[in-house]
């Protein structure tokens, strides 16, 4: 099986960003972390990184990814 390939896209500058092999809360949660300077992966949680999930995607500060 394929690892699952994550695109997260920032809506507010278009940037993207692509992650492998995790979920898509867990992928925009690390786009805004990164974003902000964060890199120790450990500390990613939804309660510190809240995540609002629609329909077909999930959202963390400007960080989106599509189901």
């Amino acid at each position: 099986m394929e690892p699952a390939i994550r695109k997260t896209m920032n809506l507010r500058t278009g940037k993207e960003i692509t992650f492998i092999g995790i979920t898509p809360s867990e992928a925009v949660i690390a786009a805004h972390a990164q974003e902000h300077g964060n890199w120790n992966t450990w500390e990613y949680t939804q309660d510190k990184y809240p995540v609002e999930f629609g329909e077909k995607s999930c959202i963390c500060g400007d960080w989106c990814c599509l189901y």
